[in-house]
């Protein structure tokens, strides 16, 4: 972690006691790169999700239509299954 963090240029430059403070501040250090990762990470997500959904738009593809087109699908199955249990 002291490597990673930047505070050490390999582990080698790495004593053998290190205070609680500077085991603080690497801690510190990691937790903020990990933040700015998560930021970029959720950036690019609602970007990619932006372009996935004006793609879908274009397509005239929408969450209406789809569980339209479910529900019509679940019905002639429901009436197909009727149909069937009439007959002998």
């Amino acid at each position: 972690m002291l490597v990673w963090s930047g505070r050490f240029k390999r582990e080698a430059d790495i004593p053998a006691a290190v205070s609680f403070e500077m085991i603080d501040a690497a801690r510190n250090k990691m937790r903020v790169k990990a933040s700015y990762i998560m930021v970029v990470v959720t950036v690019v997500a609602c970007i990619g999700t932006i372009i996935s959904g004006k793609k879908a738009a274009n397509r005239h593809e929408s969450l209406t239509s789809i569980n339209m087109a479910k529900k019509a699908r679940w019905k002639e199955e429901k009436q197909q299954e009727a149909e069937d249990a009439k007959r002998p």
